[in-house]
């Protein structure tokens, strides 16, 4: 280290060369830095004592010269570069954790921004940091002392707006140069700084945090606690210091509003205090600031990406600081609210929308309480619950709250809102948190029976019906499925027949089958008879041969065709008998009829408007199985030009079929021109297959499907145009499949760093590469490596090798082995089908690990095989 004197000689060789390179004189010097003659000449003089920090920064700042440099030689030469005497610790021993900077969540992976020891060992991140208006405010107070002249900044904000953040990024600055920092604790915050503030030395950060613990401390210790603080800021002696503080707006108007002239003053010291320091924070991100977020999000930051997707309003550091403190609150709750949430939780993640009844809740709460913990319910638990679960946190957040409902009817998404039903909402956090946490496990028994009980809305009750049958609960499957088929849904009716039937019962499907009601096949005849105008006797002759098993419904139908021959809306008025009957496929009988009527145009708008797209799709599909090929391509280019373009993609499919390439060609290009990226996929696979391979390959990269393109090729040998296909897609910036990659490199004898890169996504949660690599060296005789990337693939969760280990464990007989692993797949709802069809494509066989073969009747929900029913 410098020598003390060596230092301050040191320090005067520099002004002097300062002021030798400017061509100046001391007069001149002292006119230009505002300072004394006397002040600049024992500045310069070996005699003098060692200048202040204020005349080291007035004579740097007039002689264009660095200030920290020469103030660091000055602290050096004045004993204390050490700070031996002085309160705090390098600022680069601080966490900011230890300064309360909240964390935004617990770290699952790597840091984003810092990584910092937190409680019990964990590892909590800092996400990356977006810098905003009141941080360059904050970072000019930071030049102010590293040119010499101590300063006061109090961030003024809401809660969980940043602040604290905000002044740990802005003393980073401060933390290379050696500069210390002071948090004042013991005993209380008000009394340390009282206590301490006297053994404050230079280069020394005062931090301040929640400053209303130091400035509004009763009994006059705040307004003490002001006056020693504007003291050490005009010390010359202690210079620079800079006081680092953070207020909410409530205290800091109450301490700067001018009092009542009838009234003791009791904020004087502390309004002096904050006047001219304060630095007001937004409670939101601006445009600028959330632009910069989205940069973060799009180079990977994972908290970013996140909090993008669930911050309301701009409100981002709410979010970052309210997530760790929400699940802190999940995990803390008493075992009836604990129990709410996690209903909550799994409502959410099956699908449910966001406002969820609370008496649903209340019901499917109980099935997640233990007996003892059921069995020590108080009479008022759900009303204890929903209260304690509704208590705010950082920046108003709660976990569960309140919903309410503006005016009548359907007010939001996701939920009715009618009628005197309370609902609540889950904090997006939570909802996040139990995607991750709660993915598999399947909801109890007393979830499925208070979600029919008391969900109404057809969103939800598909939702949990798939969610139900993916999870092979098959019974709960069919309840939902069968409530919707009864408010008239046709797929539902489809789909509810079809579980009945795969549990042997045909009656009971066709039951099912019969609430999907069709209009008869003769009374579109009978309409466009009345669009025409055509005799009555007519009418029953044409219709006669096809009504003999209907004779009293045709009999009711020809005597109203009778009674409105001639009127100007006849065929009108029968179509609305038809509603009233509720046809499902009336729509489809109008179009019909319009039809024939001479109306495409007319037709077409109507199926646009009236009738679901498959029942678009199976109309114009019987005009071309007729032979109607122009009608057929009629009305399938005017729903294309109204966005529907797949009628155009099944026509040039059928029509190649058939071979007549030309048509089928021509179809596809006019669906092409739509812009519809399923027309390109479909031209990139018929340039491929005719050959034309630079062109399939560029419009491959220019819909991204180049992925599907070079496994295409590898399953045919082609190597070289996989990995063609797979430079290109790099170069036009996309990122192929890593799964693609690993297979490609393989394949290529880069078995090392295929390896490398599939153990390295396994890492990451991503099982698929080491999957897909454990078969090609199976595949190559190499048992031993395979085996090991299968164990590790299935530990984190590759649905593809766990349906593979399972069939293994049946083939060695182990059942119950088989049955363990299925039924943690299907606990978790995960989409298992495509990875036993890779299955029986790899061993040639169906197999029999498939839910349907292990547990026919489906599982009830926890996870014991079903009973018939």
């Amino acid at each position: 280290m410098q020598d003390q004197a060596a230092a301050l000689v040191e320090l005067r060789s520099r002004l002097e060369t300062g002021r030798i390179g400017r061509g100046i004189n001391q007069t001149e010097l002292a006119r230009l830095s505002g300072l004394s003659r006397t002040t600049v000449s024992q500045a310069f003089s070996g005699s003098a004592p060692a200048p202040s920090p204020q005349t080291v920064g007035a004579l740097a700042t007039a002689l264009r010269l660095e200030a920290p440099p020469l103030l660091d030689l000055l602290t050096t030469a004045k004993g204390r570069s050490e700070g031996r005497d002085f309160l705090g610790r390098p600022i680069a021993e601080w966490s900011p954790l230890d300064l309360e900077v909240k964390p935004a969540s617990e770290a699952t992976g790597r840091a984003e921004h810092g990584d910092y020891a937190g409680p019990f060992g964990l590892s909590v991140t800092l996400p990356g940091y977006v810098r905003r208006a009141h941080d360059e405010a904050l970072a000019g107070a930071v030049e102010g002392v590293r040119a010499g002249r101590s300063q006061c900044a109090v961030l003024v904000g809401s809660s969980s707006t940043g602040k604290s953040r905000a002044c740990w990024e802005a003393v980073q600055p401060l933390a290379a140069k050696g500069w210390r920092l002071w948090h004042p604790l013991e005993p209380t915050h008000a009394e340390a700084l009282l206590e301490g503030i006297g053994r404050v030395g230079p280069r020394t950060v005062v931090w301040l945090n929640d400053a209303q613990h130091y400035l509004g401390a009763a009994e006059g210790l705040g307004e003490r606690n002001a006056a020693a603080l504007r003291a050490l800021l005009v010390d010359p002696e202690r210079s620079p210091v800079l006081v680092l503080g953070t207020l909410w707006d409530d205290h800091a108007r109450l301490y700067t509003a001018l009092p009542d002239p009838s009234q003791q003053d009791s904020h004087a010291q502390v309004r002096e205090l904050l006047s001219g320091s304060r630095i007001p924070v937004p409670d939101q991100f601006d445009a600028a600031a959330m632009e910069q977020a989205r940069r973060f999000a799009d180079q990977g930051d994972r908290q970013f990406a996140h909090a993008l997707g669930i911050a309301i309003d701009g409100r981002m550091t709410q979010f970052f600081a309210g997530a760790p403190e929400l699940i802190h609150r999940y995990r803390a709750a008493t075992p009836p609210a604990r129990a709410l949430l996690t209903a909550a939780m799994d409502a959410r993640r099956l699908g449910v929308g966001l406002y969820l009844p609370r008496e649903f809740l209340l019901e499917a709460a109980e099935g997640y309480l233990t007996d003892d913990e059921y069995d020590a319910l108080h009479d008022d638990w759900g009303e204890r619950a929903c209260a304690e679960s509704s208590e705010p946190v950082h920046g108003n957040l709660a976990p569960l709250r309140r919903v309410r409902p503006r005016g009548t009817g359907r007010s939001a998404p996701g939920g009715a809102m009618t009628g005197d039903v309370v609902r609540m909402r889950l904090a997006d956090v939570l909802d996040q948190y139990g995607l991750r946490e709660r993915e598999k496990f399947c909801p109890p028994a007393s979830f499925w029976r208070a979600a029919y009980a008391h969900l109404t809305d057809s969103e939800d009750l598909k939702a949990l019906a798939e969610a139900a049958e993916a999870r092979h609960r098959l019974k709960w499957a069919f309840h939902f499925w069968r409530r919707l088929a009864e408010r008239g849904d046709p797929d539902a009716v489809a789909l509810a027949a079809d579980l009945r039937r795969q549990m042997g019962d045909r009656e009971g499907a066709e039951r099912l089958e019969r609430l999907n009601r069709r209009a008869p096949s003769w009374l579109p005849l009978v309409i466009s008879a009345a669009v025409i105008g055509a005799p009555a006797g007519l009418v029953r002759m044409m219709v006669a041969p096809q009504a003999e098993a209907d004779d009293l419904e045709i009999s009711g139908w020809l005597d109203a065709f009778e009674e409105t021959a001639g009127e100007d809306d006849a065929a009108m008025r029968l179509v609305r008998r038809a509603y009233e009957l509720d046809y499902l496929d009336m729509p489809v009988v109008l179009a019909e009829v319009l039809l024939m009527s001479g109306s495409k145009e007319e037709s077409a708008n109507f199926l646009l408007e009236n009738v679901e797209g498959d029942g678009i799709d199976d109309f114009i599909r019987k005009r071309e199985e007729r032979g109607e090929h122009s009608l057929a391509e009629c009305l399938a280019g005017s729903v294309a030009e109204r966005g529907r373009v797949w009628p155009l993609l099944e026509l040039s499919s059928l029509r190649r079929q058939s071979g007549d390439h030309e048509a089928a060609d021509r179809l596809l290009a006019m669906a092409t021109r739509t812009g519809d990226p399923t027309a390109f996929e479909i031209l990139m696979r018929v340039k491929e297959r005719n050959g034309e391979l630079e062109e399939a390959e560029r419009l491959a990269v220019q819909i991204g499907k180049s992925d599907d393109l070079a496994r295409d090729r590898l399953d045919r040998g082609d190597r070289a145009g996989a990995q063609r296909l797979v430079d290109q897609s790099f170069e036009a910036g996309q990122s192929p499949d890593l799964e693609l990659l690993v297979t490609l490199w393989e394949k290529s004898g880069r078995q090392e760093e295929a390896e490398k890169a599939a153990f390295r996504a396994a890492e990451d949660g991503d099982g698929s590469p080491l999957y897909s690599l454990a078969l090609l060296r199976e595949d190559a005789g190499d048992r031993e490596s395979a085996e090991g990337m299968l164990v590790r693939s299935a530990e984190v969760g590759c649905v593809h090798t766990r349906v593979e280990i399972a069939a293994r464990r049946k083939e060695t007989g182990d059942i119950t082995g088989a049955q363990k692993i299925i039924q943690s797949v299907v606990d978790a709802g995960a989409q298992m089908y495509s990875a036993i069809f890779r299955l029986a494509r790899r061993h040639g066989v169906e197999g029999d690990v498939s839910p349907f073969s292990l547990w026919p009747y489906g599982l009830e929900p926890d996870g014991t095989p079903s009973d018939p029913w």
